[in-house]
Order: structure tokens, then sequence, then C-alpha cells
């Protein structure tokens, strides 16, 4: 979308009036005219209702006002924290924007220019211009190529998030419009995929049909980018303490501990309540180290001597790690939501002992600014009764 129309809806949505807001905007009456028609074209909706007072915003027009205003806002934001030359923000062009979200993408002017179906040329011109009018230098050649500078990768963000806002208001304006949204984006972390998600997504497609769901995997440093560039919208997994980042939220829904775990006809198991020793002579399936997991197991046998421990075998995958276990006298420990399902179909079973206090928050991570769409509070709805469902 045109940054310069967006700019002109907000301006007439203020003033209710065409004229108003040009003289504001310093533009032509026609000018503003034209990019109304314009926004309503690619929308395909009334934005405006004329009435005696002035133009006054249909109910489209007012939830698409929220995501427009936030999406200004943001760049706003973004060239006070930089520094930006003053006035700068009537010069902004999506062109500007998008070049260089690109270049920030790809680290190559010539990559950026495919990925956006225009001439390098064209594409150097407008990353260039978009410096010349910032006053600030936003790229810098590196060994890998073309890296953003840090006042560079301040404005990125605020783009992604910016476009990020558009798309909502569009999801916004066909949920009121039809009565559905389509697009959802989340993040899962590994505990979620196989435990949560499923359920979560099975009913909300009995909800929702038409629904179109893109679930994100990914490490969490990953998706936590992801989430505060706008990439995704929620994120859900185990919840972090400290918290990560100032600008998130998180949200608890439940705790979750680690058991040891095994196959039903382990010998481990014929001993009432095994011992540490007990655990240390048989062989282990651990998570890599830094792991939440594997960072418990190292805390439970620290005073064990390492050559009393048994063999190990090192994997955070769920399906390798169950299907060891359940092939050998192997142990692990795992969480035990993510277990659960395994113990129920009497491929796995828990051992009774202690491993002290092992609990951790499952919840949801969301931008602390984040305005969910009809479908996403939807999502966040079912989440919620599912999760209650499981316990």
């Amino acid at each position: 979308m045109n940054i310069r129309h967006l700019r002109a809806f907000v301006a007439v949505c203020e003033s209710g009036s065409v004229s108003i807001a040009a003289e504001r905007m310093q533009l032509s009456q026609p000018a503003v005219t034209q990019s109304m028609a314009k926004l309503e074209r690619l929308l395909d909706v009334s934005l405006f209702n004329r009435r005696s007072k002035g133009l006054v915003p249909t109910p489209a027009g007012t939830v698409f006002l929220v995501r427009v205003e936030g999406a200004l806002n943001r760049l706003a934001v973004a060239l006070r924290n930089i520094r930006a030359a003053a006035g700068v923000m009537g010069a902004l062009t999506t062109t500007h924007l998008k070049a260089l979200d690109a270049v920030a993408r790809h680290g190559s002017f010539s990559l950026a220019a495919v990925a956006l179906g225009i001439s390098q040329p064209a594409l150097h011109r407008a990353a260039r211009d978009l410096e010349t009018q910032l006053g600030k230098t936003l790229y810098t050649k590196t060994h890998r190529g073309i890296d953003v500078t840090r006042d560079g990768d301040v404005l990125v963000r605020a783009i992604r998030l910016a476009f990020a806002d558009l798309d909502h208001g569009v999801e916004d304006i066909v949920a009121l419009t039809s009565g559905k949204s389509t697009i959802l984006r989340v993040g899962a972390l590994s505990l979620a995929q196989g435990t949560i998600m499923p359920p979560v997504l099975n009913r909300l497609h009995d909800i929702a049909p038409e629904v179109h769901v893109r679930v994100v995997d990914a490490p969490f440093d990953d998706m936590l980018y992801a989430l505060r560039h706008g990439e995704i919208d929620i994120m859900v997994g185990r919840l972090r303490d400290p918290l990560p980042a100032p600008d998130i939220r998180q949200n608890a829904l439940f705790e979750d501990r680690l058991g040891v775990f095994c196959r039903p006809e382990h010998p481990v198991l014929s001993i009432g309540h095994p011992t540490k020793a007990d655990l240390a002579a048989y062989p282990w399936v651990v998570g890599h180290p830094g792991m939440r997991g594997r960072q418990h197991f190292d805390q439970f046998f620290a005073d064990v001597p390492q050559d009393c421990l048994g063999p190990m075998i090192e994997s955070s995958a769920h399906a390798l790690v169950s299907g060891l276990l359940r092939g050998s006298d192997k142990l692990a420990m795992l969480s035990q939501i993510e277990a659960a399902e395994d113990c129920r179909r009497g491929t796995l079973a828990r051992v009774d002992t202690d491993l002290g206090d092992s609990a951790h928050v499952i919840g949801t991570t969301v931008r602390d600014d984040w305005k969910p769409t009809p479908m996403q509070e939807t999502f966040l709805d079912t989440l919620s009764t599912q999760v209650d469902l499981l316990h």
C-alpha cells in the first residue's frame, strides 16, 4: 500500500474533509480524492460515508484506521529513534521501505532486486535515495555482502511491524464484511508441536474451516526474532524467565514438569522407588547441552561420577527419543505432557522417581502492543479451552 495514500486516509478520517486533509498534506484535493479511491479499490470496500458534517469512516474504515495509525506510528517512532532528518515522514514511499527490507533480508542489492521483481539499478536508486532522505547511512559492506547498520535495523523492524499491521487491517476488513478471516501465523516451540497444537488446530478448523494456518517451527531465538519483526503473531511454548525482550508479553497457560520415561517392560519399573544410583546404571538419551532437560539431567547427576553413568545418546527430537526408548533399556528425562500420549498408548511408561523442582510454565508470547484480529482471538480462545481439557 502507498504510504502517501495511507497518510491521506488518516488525514481525511481526522478532519472529515478532503479539502482540509489536502491542505494539511500540501496536496491537491483531486490527489487526495484519487488516493481514497485507490485505497477503496485495493481493499474492495467503502471507507467513508458522506454526511452533512463531512466524510465519516464506515465500519470498515474505522477498523482499518486503527491499523493504519499503528503502522504509521511505528515508522514515526523509528524515525525519531534514529534521529532522521526533520520532515522525512512525508517523503517516505513504499518503494523506499520495501527496498530497505529486501536488502536486509537478502544481504545483496542484486538478490533484493530479484525478490522485488525490479531492476537492480531501480533497487539501488531507491535504497540510496532513502539514505539521502533520512540523512543516515543504512547499508554497510561486509565479507558476506551488504548488512544494514544499527539505524537501518531499527527502521527495518518498524517496517516489518508496520506491514504486519496493514495485513491485519485487511484481515479485519475481511472479517467484518464476510464474517471470515483467513490467515493465522503461529510459532510453535518444540514442546507445543506434538502436544498442544494438533488438537487446537483441529478444533479451530471445525470452528473456522476457511482459515489458513501457517505454523512456524524454529529454535527459540529465531522464533523470537520472527515475533518481534511481525513475521508471526503468536508463539506457543515454554515461557522464559527473565523476559527475553522488553517489548513482548507472556501469558501463562499451565505448568509442566519433567519425568523419567522408559519402555513399559523396562526392568527399572520393578524397583519401587529407584535411587539415583539405580537410574545411573542404565544408558540415557539426553538433550543437547544448554537445553532445559539436559541442564536438569546434569544437575540431577552432578554428584554421580561420570564413569558411573551409562552410555548416552544426545537428541532433542521426540520421535527419535521415544523410538530409542521403546527399543532398548535406555531412559530419558522428558516433559510429562510431551510423553503423555505415548503413555496413554502404552508405548512408554513413567518411572516413579522424584527429580526435584523441574516445573516450567507453558503459555503464549506476543508483542506487547499487539492487537489481535478476530481470528487470532478465536485461536487464543480455542487454545485456552483445549488446555483446560488436557488438565
